[in-house]
């Protein structure tokens, strides 16, 4: 049996997302968790952020310039 391992990131995080106050709000997982409805509505309140993940990654949000967090993701490949 073969299997697939499949990769995304994100390069365009920029470092003024850095500097966002917390907790983190641009997480689509999140906005959905606390009304789902949200997902019709471009303008519904909790989508407040410029940009999004889709869900935390398992180490925590990072940005793709930090190359000892893409060594950690790729060690297991």
């Amino acid at each position: 049996m073969q299997q697939v391992v499949g990769m995304f990131y994100i390069t365009w995080h920029s470092d003024e997302n850095a500097k966002k106050k917390r907790p983190y709000s641009g997480d689509v997982t999140k906005v959905l968790s606390k009304k789902l409805d949200a997902r019709l509505d471009a303008k519904n309140p909790l989508w407040k952020e410029g940009s999004y993940h889709w869900g935390e990654p398992e180490i925590g949000y990072f940005q793709s310039k930090d190359e000892l967090e893409l060594l950690h993701l790729t060690r297991g490949i």
